[in-house]
């Protein structure tokens, strides 16, 4: 019997990106904030974030194209 608190891969998948989402809106409002010589180290660390997100989004467009095919889930 599958535990119903246990998050499926998708879910998971989604929790991440959210997390990357959030990192990007602080990186972002620390932009408004830091001295002029931190900005290039903020940048670099929220462009990071933003690549991370590009590809949870990449990877959750796979499956939720695979679960569309297989009529849903």
């Amino acid at each position: 019997m599958e535990d119903k608190q246990q998050l499926t891969y998708v879910q998971a998948l989604q929790q991440a990106q959210q997390a990357e989402n959030d990192a990007i809106a602080i990186g972002l409002n620390l932009l408004t904030m830091c001295p002029q010589t931190d900005i290039a180290q903020i940048a670099e660390i929220t462009n990071d974030e933003n690549d991370h997100d590009r590809i949870y989004s990449q990877l959750l467009s796979k499956y939720q194209v695979d679960n569309a095919a297989k009529g849903g889930e």
